[in-house]
């Protein structure tokens, strides 16, 4: 607001989370919530481009130096903001740059991988949630470092923590995928890219179109059957709306509802301590007592209803409630990780973790600029009406998902490796 508007050179510090704020302020708030949409889109795009060939060489290649590499991409940003809050004179543009390298390799995609190397296929989607639980007690702590820290103790604090994970992953992660395994995959690879009509071209043609192509070949697993096809088409939706809320939910309730910094925090922390329970404690119980395809209609059920509170809450005491339906909507990410894992042989986890997270991140960049385009331009429903869009997105996943075969034969993957041995020269 102070670049921008002119506000904060003779004023207090604008505090855009106060209910009674100057014009600057929200100003300031309406331009960060679109650039926070351009941002997003740019980063997603890049892991669109990258995530399905980092998870093609994982099987080949194994998974901890491409673990490695993430973690370094991701330890980028939090120094780059230390820098700008040292140096004011850097432009933050900086910031969303070194942002979108985190986005080159994603942590979770590649994590997901490691766990279905060492996790028998039944109890994947509960090792998932406890993987995705510690992101969410990440959350919960978040709120409360920011109540105690100013932004420059934020900034280095991050990138300790940053810094901190990519020493422990150099010094103490294992390959978790067998040399016979690579080698096995490597010769898969091979086969299914000796085609006749490759020879045919010319050979500069080919290596470029091998560059500019690869990303959406190795996404072509997506299309091999009509399970993964739908739980393709329900992980794009469900990622396009979380993408959405995450992103400008915060906007919106400080803009509309008065929530204040207090309350954020609040919010954060609920969501955060709620999110850990349920997906490192009670996920495998409810797997047991729904089924992974039963959980994931209720995830999607929950993603309509929480949706559909977020726009047409009165007050933000009723926000509470579509925050902790949001927590058992996040489920979802796991089981679909999950179930896609067991449509493919073991030689292709890498590949298959990766395409999905490259397919939800075309969703995670739409998401933003969907959300933010409706609520500046439609309002059918009041204010919240990218809300309501966003229910009806998560409607349409829960019929991509119910019509995914209710019952799956446990030996597929040993299946699926079978007719992979066939391939082998």
């Amino acid at each position: 607001a102070e670049r921008l508007y002119g506000y904060g050179t003779t004023e207090p510090l604008c505090n855009c989370f106060s209910s009674q704020k100057p014009l600057a302020c929200s100003q300031g708030a309406e331009h960060a919530q679109s650039v926070a949409s351009y941002a997003a889109f740019a980063r997603y795009i890049l892991a669109l481009l990258s995530n399905s060939v980092a998870g093609s060489y994982a099987d080949v290649h194994g998974r901890r130096g491409i673990q490695i590499l993430g973690l370094f991409f991701l330890s980028v940003s939090p120094i780059v903001f230390l820098l700008i809050q040292i140096n004011h004179s850097i432009n933050p543009t900086w910031f969303f740059v070194a942002e979108s390298l985190s986005s080159v390799i994603h942590f979770l995609s590649i994590g997901f991988t490691q766990l279905s190397d060492v996790v028998a296929s039944k109890h994947r989607a509960a090792a998932y949630g406890l993987f995705f639980g510690a992101v969410m007690g990440g959350i919960a702590l978040a709120p409360f470092l920011a109540a105690v820290l100013s932004h420059i103790h934020i900034a280095i604090f991050s990138s300790c923590v940053r810094i901190s994970a990519l020493v422990i992953a150099i010094v103490w992660l294992p390959e978790t995928l067998p040399l016979e395994k690579r080698i096995e995959a490597a010769e898969v690879r091979k086969c299914q890219l000796d085609e006749p009509a490759s020879r045919k071209r010319a050979k500069c043609i080919a290596e470029l179109g091998e560059v500019m192509l690869r990303p959406f070949r190795e996404m072509s697993i997506l299309l091999r059957s009509s399970r993964l096809m739908l739980l393709a088409t329900a992980a794009f939706l469900s990622k396009m709306v979380f993408s959405g809320d995450i992103i400008l939910f915060f906007f919106y309730v400080e803009n509309n509802l008065g929530v204040n910094d207090r309350d954020v925090a609040w919010m954060m922390f609920v969501t955060g301590v709620l999110g850990l329970l349920i997906q490192a404690g009670l996920l495998k119980y409810l797997i047991s007592l729904l089924g992974e395809r039963g959980l994931l209609l209720v995830s999607f059920c929950c993603g309509t209803v929480h949706n559909l509170i977020y726009g047409f809450a009165p007050v933000k005491s009723v926000l509470y409630l579509g925050l902790c339906l949001s927590q058992l909507t996040n489920t979802n990410n796991p089981l679909l990780s999950s179930l896609a894992s067991k449509c493919v042989a073991s030689t292709e986890q890498g590949r298959i973790q990766g395409a999905l997270f490259s397919l939800t991140s075309l969703a995670e960049a739409m998401g933003p600029l969907c959300f933010n385009f409706i609520y500046r331009n439609i309002h059918l429903a009041g204010p919240g009406t990218m809300f309501v869009f966003g229910a009806f997105l998560y409607s349409c996943g829960l019929v991509a998902v119910s019509l995914t075969s209710s019952k799956k034969n446990e030996s597929q993957v040993a299946e699926f490796d079978d007719e992979q041995e066939h391939l082998l020269p």
